[in-house]
């Protein structure tokens, strides 16, 4: 079965950073992680191979989190690795349970996954956790 553009709705966060492809389905936050860190391994993999661990580097110092050994861990320390992000994304949960649902084609994460490249989700991911900064 193919997969399908879906977002976790109820969450108060940019849909760019939560977009992700999933099998059409029962959804759990799980299933939603997996993918996310799929989907971050494939915008760093996606950049020019001599950029991915510049790239990367970047990533982490911004994130404050430690830089991998190489582009495919990245999933391991923007998101595994970073509490911080982890309790964000726990906190954002502003309406029910966005797992609960079945997951189904949205365009808008469609849309937003497209237009999303591994440093702009770096940025949405810092800006979430450093709202201060940008002021």
């Amino acid at each position: 079965m193919n997969e399908i553009a879906w977002y976790p709705k109820g969450m108060a966060m940019p849909t760019g950073l939560t977009a992700v492809w999933v099998k059409p389905g029962k959804m759990s936050h799980q299933i939603w992680m997996d993918a996310l860190a799929d989907r971050l391994v494939n915008l760093l993999l996606k950049e020019d191979e001599a950029d991915q661990m510049p790239l990367a580097e970047w990533a982490c110092d911004l994130l404050e989190v430690p830089s991998p050994d190489y582009p495919n861990q990245i999933d391991q320390c923007l998101l595994e690795g970073n509490e911080t992000l982890q309790s964000l994304f726990n906190l954002a949960v502003i309406d029910q349970d966005p797992f609960e649902e079945i997951a189904k084609q949205e365009e808008i994460a469609l849309e937003v996954m497209e237009e999303t490249d591994f440093s702009t989700w770096v940025e949405l991911a810092a800006a979430e956790m450093n709202p201060h900064d940008l002021l």
